[in-house]
């Protein structure tokens, strides 16, 4: 039989050979070679559709079968071959209406692999799939063999791809004062970000100057500006905007607003710390336990359950997020928003959600417990850390513990870490940086008393004292004795005005975890201390020891031990005259001082507990947490100014040194 003729039965009766002959001339039309007469056109638009679905309906197959025999000697000519319908699998993803829509034959493995996607949908009309527009469904459909369109390709790229930070030229020489070279490559590393990251670096390595260097080098697209952070930080933040901003208005907003005003009028005098001409440049201090609305008791009408609802314009949250001009927010210490249940994430993540400009701080290894950092992450990213439930199972170890699912542990850390620093984060140890360090930093961290009252009445009434004695000439020792006892119940009265936000600081600190010194006098500041963060031993559940004169030398050894050797010890708490001098606890290099002594010598030694003499191994962060507007000002002030005579310690002269730090402290006083 003619080769031409078999051909033509082989079309009308034999459906592979029908589609083969039909994908074979649109070919050739593509290519010049070809064309369909104006009657047969919709033979084209039926092999497209096949090319597309790999499948066709008998109807469709029924026209091919009687239009293309008559095309059936060009087919001979040009070699077809036969292709059998669902053999063949069109796998094509492409971006439309903000989905990724998927063409694909009806396999079962194929379907079962789509049946995976985050948001897959079936539409039976148009029989296509569509799945949620992200990068772990593209990147799931190209290892899958998909062929991914251009636009979709684009979009992921804008997600992931990022100028190197090391193209951008940070000028520090329009802050205040230089910053480091690491702290400039942070700050870089923002604006290549597009204002949207996360500084993860080290304890001690400063985050809160490379925020604030952000904010000023780039005023125009970032202030006005909010800060979001724990309340015992506030005042701290206050003082380091004033430090490295020029002309900027610092409000520190506190309790409740007043819902009779404007929004506008939330910023008076009663918040303002620091006044600017310019409007523009404007920094809102706020800490997250206010962000949010006050809650009602109320029964629901259906279920006849008492439930708690909002009431609108009774937390800042609601008057800042009407604040148009707002561009940016600043979350100090992200870790907070680890429980996205908590009204207090919830108001956050609402007013930062209307930030273009997003900046969150933490020093917490994040590969450590990825869990808690979810939702900042989301913040940030949504578009990469879009699905909770996937980023559990990927990096939190999740498993079935029998009654629920546990997603507190971690796997995959090292991708995980990859992920965050070729995106969102920089992270940089004290250990990377430490030739940029110096042997010692000083912090001074500033709070509020709560016992203001109290402690004006016993500073009046010394003042009044030391009027009356005529103090400030020569006296007795027993005047001078009498002096020294009213003067360290004032010292007495500041530390407890301070404590609870020291207790917070302290909290906020080894949430980081970092080991930290913390060194006081009084005892009975040491044990609510030491009761707080309770007793490290074998239960694991306290994190701290403590070392005072009380202590036995066997305990104290203990002591020692336990908060050098194990990494769950994460606080060390002694007195200054006890623990001070002696103990190495070189396993920390932090030092945080919440009481004074009377001499810069044993200031020094008690710092010296973490210092490694003679060796570059570390760089000692030491923290002058301090209650503002009271004694430990004046006493923080003469003890730096006798730092330069040391040797107060040697005998014969600490009396002097003593006598000396107690007569500046009267002469503040009394003149």
């Amino acid at each position: 039989m003619d080769p031409v003729q078999k051909l033509k039965k082989r079309i009308a009766v034999i459906d592979k050979y029908t589609i083969g002959v039909g994908v074979l001339l649109v070919n050739l039309e593509k290519a010049g070679k070809f064309k369909f007469n104006s009657r047969d056109a919709i033979c084209r638009n039926i092999i497209n559709y096949f090319i597309e679905n790999d499948t066709l309906s008998d109807k469709q197959l029924f026209v091919l079968k009687d239009r293309l025999k008559k095309y059936a000697a060009i087919a001979e000519k040009n070699n077809v071959v036969p292709i059998i319908p669902g053999q063949n699998d069109c796998k094509k993803a492409y971006l439309k209406d903000e989905l990724i829509y998927i063409k694909t034959k009806k396999s079962p493995d194929t379907i079962e692999f789509i049946k995976s996607l985050e948001g897959r949908h079936w539409h039976g009309l148009d029989k296509v799939w569509t799945a949620k527009l992200n990068v772990r469904n593209i990147t799931a459909l190209e290892k899958n063999g998909f062929e991914i369109d251009d636009q979709l390709i684009a979009w992921r790229e804008n997600i992931l791809k990022f100028p190197n930070p090391n193209t951008i030229n940070i000028n520090d020489s329009k802050l205040k004062y230089p910053i480091r070279k690491y702290q400039r490559e942070g700050v870089a590393f923002v604006v290549s970000r597009k204002g949207r990251a996360l500084i993860a670096d080290q304890m001690g390595v400063g985050k809160t100057v490379q925020a604030l260097a952000w904010i000023e080098l780039y005023a125009k697209d970032v202030m006005p500006c909010i800060i979001v952070c724990p309340a015992s930080l506030k005042l701290n933040w206050a003082r380091e905007t004033i430090k490295w901003t020029k002309n900027t208005s610092v409000y520190v907003l506190n309790g409740s607003p007043d819902k009779k005003k404007n929004y506008k009028q939330i910023y008076s005098d009663k918040y303002l710390v620091h006044s600017a001409d310019n409007e523009q440049k404007k920094v809102i201090i706020i800490n997250y336990d206010i962000i949010a609305n006050k809650t009602e008791k109320y029964k629901d009408k259906l279920t006849r359950k008492e439930k708690r609802r909002s009431i609108p314009n009774t937390g800042w949250g609601d008057f800042l997020k009407r604040d148009k001009k707002i561009k940016s927010i600043v979350i100090d210490e992200a870790q907070y928003l680890k429980n996205k249940k908590t009204g207090r994430t919830k108001s956050t993540l609402s007013l930062a959600k209307k930030q273009k400009n997003i900046v969150a701080l933490t020093g917490t290894p994040i590969v450590n417990r990825p869990s808690e950092f979810f939702t900042i992450l989301n913040l940030l990213m949504p578009k990469l850390f879009d699905s909770f439930w996937h980023f559990a199972e990927e990096y939190c170890g999740m498993t079935h513990n029998g009654y629920g699912w546990d997603y507190s542990g971690s796997s995959n850390e090292n991708d995980l870490h990859n992920l965050l620093v070729n995106t969102l984060m920089i992270r940089r140890t004290k250990k990377e940086v430490l030739t940029e360090l110096p042997d010692k930093s000083f912090s001074e961290i500033p709070f509020e008393i709560t016992n203001r009252k109290e402690y004006q009445k016993a500073s009046e009434n010394l003042v009044e004292w030391l009027k009356e004695q005529g103090l400030e000439d020569a006296a007795t020792k027993a005047e001078r004795a009498e002096a020294l006892v009213k003067i360290e119940h004032l010292k007495q009265l500041a530390v407890e005005g301070k404590i609870k936000q020291v207790i917070n600081w302290i909290e906020s600190f080894i949430e980081n975890e970092e080991k930290l010194v913390v060194f006081g006098i009084h005892q009975n500041i040491l044990s609510k201390l030491y009761k707080h963060f309770g007793k490290f031993g074998k239960t694991k559940r306290g994190k701290s020891v403590i070392i005072t004169g009380e202590t036995s030398t066997k305990d104290r050894q203990k002591a020692v031990d336990d908060f050098q050797n194990n990494p769950d010890c994460l606080l060390f708490i002694g007195n200054i005259k006890a623990a001070g001098v002696g103990l190495t606890l070189t396993a920390a290099s932090n030092v945080a001082i919440i009481e004074y002594p009377w001499t810069p010598g044993d200031l020094e030694q008690a710092e010296d507990r973490v210092h490694r003499y003679g060796q570059k191994a570390d760089s000692v962060n030491i923290w002058y947490l301090i209650a503002i507007d009271t004694i430990e000002n004046d006493m923080i002030s003469l003890l730096n100014e006798k730092k330069t005579t040391l040797d107060a310690v040697i005998d014969g002269k600490k009396n002097a040194e003593n006598l000396s730090i107690m007569s500046g402290l009267i002469e503040k006083y009394v003149i």
